[in-house]
Order: structure tokens, then sequence, then C-alpha cells
């Protein structure tokens, strides 16, 4: 409508002023970086329903399903279709898409399961006493539990799985269908992917791409690529 059409229609245009000002107020919660804006009004925000005798609310950041076992702050962001079941959850992290939180434990002298700026989404898992935290990444199909950790800025995706005792830090990557368990290490800017296994106590570090399994440590040279 230009300037012209207001002119002619003022009437119509102070009706649906009128109109608007009257509506249920609505909140609204962007997340950055998303390009998804949520507009959720407050009935959808009291919205609750019950799973196996737990309540489950919706998170004001987001309108994510969060239960009462959980505790995650009103910084964390929530999306719409995510879940919390378990877990302590703290600063600016993000679970958004399908993402499936439900830590039913914390590590020793920790305070939290995810915290910092750290991202869990697409349709991601991050369950039993694992962290997330910094500016970590779990995304796609990934899995995090056991006591494993993800950390600094490392990212862990498509079907990767890390479990056990395992860390993942610095800028790591690990995806394909790779797995990092047991007590091993991955960092630096090592990137495990494909169907490799890095096990036991092995350390795989350095910059470069590790695509065979191994149980001992392994520094990655200038970019090279083991297979």
């Amino acid at each position: 409508m230009n300037k012209q059409d207001v002119l002619n229609n003022l009437d119509q245009v102070k009706k649906w002023i009128s109109e608007a000002e009257s509506e249920p107020t609505k909140k609204e919660y962007a997340c950055p970086g998303w390009g998804y804006k949520a507009d959720l009004t407050d009935e959808f925000l009291t919205q609750t329903m019950t799973i196996d005798g737990v309540k489950y609310h919706r998170h004001k950041n987001g309108g994510g399903w969060v239960s009462e076992k959980a505790q995650v702050e009103d910084t964390v962001w929530v999306g719409v279709f995510a879940v919390v079941h378990n877990g302590i959850i703290k600063d600016q992290v993000i679970i958004h898409d399908r993402a499936v939180v439900d830590c039913d434990n914390l590590q020793e002298g920790t305070d939290s399961n995810l915290s910092g700026s750290a991202q869990v989404y697409g349709s991601a898992r991050v369950y039993g006493s694992a962290q997330v935290y910094d500016s970590a990444w779990v995304y796609d199909s990934a899995r995090v539990y056991g006591s494993a950790q993800v950390y600094d800025s490392a990212w862990v995706y498509d079907s990767a799985r890390v479990y056990g005792s395992a860390q993942v830090y610095g800028s790591a990557r690990v995806y394909g269908s790779a797995q990092v368990y047991d007590s091993a290490w991955v960092y630096d800017s090592a990137r495990v992917y494909g169907s490799a296994w890095v096990y036991d106590s092995a350390q795989v570090y350095g910059s470069g791409y590790l695509k065979k399994s191994t149980s001992e440590d392994i520094e990655l040279k200038n970019g090279e690529t083991i297979e």
C-alpha cells in the first residue's frame, strides 16, 4: 500500500491499527544467526504436557519443551521443536531444530552439562554426563554421551559419535561416521572422518585428516591425510 492508497482508505487503515492494538500481547524471540524467528503468544508459552509422570513446560526463550527435572537458564535458547529431558544448561547455549538433551548426571567438579555459547542442533543428541561447552557445536545426527567432553571450538557432526571419557577440543572436527571413545583425545586442527575409530588412550592432534582407525597417538602434519 503506497501513500495515496493510505489517504484513499484512511478509515480502513484506522480500523486495522485498532484491531492490531487489541490483539493479545505477543512475545518475539530471535535466535541470532539462524535466520529464524519464533512469534510466540503468551498462551503458547503456558502450554504443558506430562510424559511418564514427568511434567514439561515451554521454555520462555524459544518455546521448546523442558522437563521439570532439567535446570535451564532463561538465557538459553531452546527452539520450538527441541526437547530437554534432563540436564543443567546455562549461559547462551542454543538447542535448536529437533535436538534432544537428556543428561542425568554431572561430571565431578563441574556445574553444568551445556554452557558457554555451545550449540546442539539438527537431530543431535547429548546425554549421560556428557559436556558440551565453550563454542563447541554438535549437530546433524551426531551423538555425544557417557562422560565425553566437546569444547573450545570443536565440531562433531554428520553421524559421528563421541563417548566414554573421550575429549574433542581445540578446533578439531569429528564427522562422517567416525567414533572417538574410551579415553581418546582429538584436538588442535585434527580432522577425524569417514569410518575412523579413535580409541583406548590415543591422541590425534596437529593439522590434517585421519580416515583410518587407531589406538595409538598420531600427529597430523601440514594438512596431510592418513587413510
